[in-house]
């Protein structure tokens, strides 16, 4: 028996609750099914020639009346191809990856990735790891939303950590943060700490204003006044927030 082909079957039988006597009966079966079909196609695999793996095993357990072993999980891989990676994987069973350009599972590599743990372009999931992504926590690279997100560019969630722009409960960046607690550069929320801020209830910082009592133009002319300022008593404030203040407000 080739050794592909024991996988195979490995993996049709995974799928069916019944006992060892029962399962080495189909495992006869599926081999003399291969060695038939094999007489007119020799180079093809077991899943070109009887089909994938999940849909023999039903056909077993309906024609032999059997039950569908639940808790090995389900594994489904598209017949269509990019570049050789199934177009969609999905794979439930334990500990086991699935791999695709949309990959569902447990574990999921993909450019859309959806599971406990996921890796990809888009990644969904209870830890989450991508160019962008959301879930429980959640690391992105662009974007991260979540209860506790991390990202270089954006990050939204309960606890957000950024080094551009953060906003949630606890938000913390180096350029903007908004939130119940917010601590950046520029700082909009209740409690904040920064350099130029407003503020609801308590603000620690250089220029901080309380945002109640201001009006449009107020706000406009704080900034105007905290750019000025920044430019020849703050140097270290971020380039970035000087640039885009000063194209809003100067």
């Amino acid at each position: 028996m080739y050794n592909k082909d024991k996988i195979y079957i490995n993996k049709v039988l995974s799928h069916i609750n019944c006992s060892k006597k029962l399962k080495n009966r189909i495992k006869e079966d599926l081999l003399i099914s291969l060695a038939e079909k094999r007489e007119y196609s020799f180079n093809r695999s077991a899943e070109d020639l009887l089909g994938n793996p999940y849909e023999v095993a039903l056909e077993f357990i309906e024609n032999l009346n059997l039950k569908e072993n639940k808790l090995m999980g389900y594994e489904y891989i598209s017949n269509t191809k990019v570049f050789g990676i199934p177009l969609v994987h999905v794979n439930t069973k334990n500990r086991r990856v699935a791999k695709g350009i949309v990959a569902i599972g447990n574990i999921a590599v993909g450019l859309i990735s959806i599971g406990g743990f996921s890796f990809g372009l888009l990644s969904i999931g209870g830890l989450p790891l991508g160019i962008i992504a959301m879930g429980g926590i959640s690391l992105g690279i662009i974007g991260a939303f979540g209860g506790i997100a991390l990202s270089l560019g954006f990050a939204i969630g309960g606890v957000a950590f950024s080094y551009l722009i953060a906003v949630g409960g606890c938000a913390i960046a180096k350029v903007f943060a908004v939130g119940g607690v917010a601590l950046a550069d520029m700082t909009i929320g209740a409690e904040i700490k920064g350099i130029v801020g407003f503020y609801n209830q308590n603000g620690t910082g250089m220029y901080m204003y309380e945002y109640s009592k201001l009006n449009w133009q107020n706000i406009i002319n704080v900034f105007r006044y905290s750019i000025n300022s920044a430019k020849h008593g703050v140097p270290y404030l971020h380039d970035f927030v000087l640039q885009i203040l000063t194209k809003l407000f100067i």
